[in-house]
């Protein structure tokens, strides 16, 4: 998972501000798990999170509809209101890789794939 703009949020409003947004990022991703899910920072504004899910139930799917859903509503911070979205990306163990690296490069790339689409939506209107 990857924050939308956090650069140019981090660039406008300044490091400080960065900062409260990446902790309220991380309560707000905190909301949408359950308690036995590992989420973690793994730099930047770069979140994962490790569930265990049966192959054929929806809760990767729905995890995330949560989790974009959570991320419409803007935060409040020093009385700004940012928005910020966020882009998703899913690897499923162990039909799309076995190990971990693996897992999260395909996440990765997904989660890139999922930016750049909202970005070209964006674009267009």
């Amino acid at each position: 998972m990857d924050l939308d703009g956090f650069k140019k949020i981090n660039d406008i409003y300044g490091h400080e501000i960065g900062d409260s947004l990446l902790l309220k990022t991380s309560k707000r991703l905190q909301s949408c798990f359950r308690e036995n899910d590992f989420i973690a920072r793994l730099g930047g504004d770069e979140f994962t999170a490790v569930i265990n899910h049966k192959p054929h139930d929806s809760i990767a799917e729905d995890l995330t509809k949560r989790i974009e859903s959570e991320f419409m509503q803007p935060f409040i911070i020093k009385d700004l209101e940012i928005q910020c979205t966020i882009s998703v990306g899913k690897a499923n163990y162990p039909s799309d890789a076995a190990y971990s690296d693996e897992l999260l490069k395909i996440a990765d790339e997904a989660m890139y794939k999922n930016k750049k689409l909202k970005y070209q939506i964006n674009q267009q209107n």
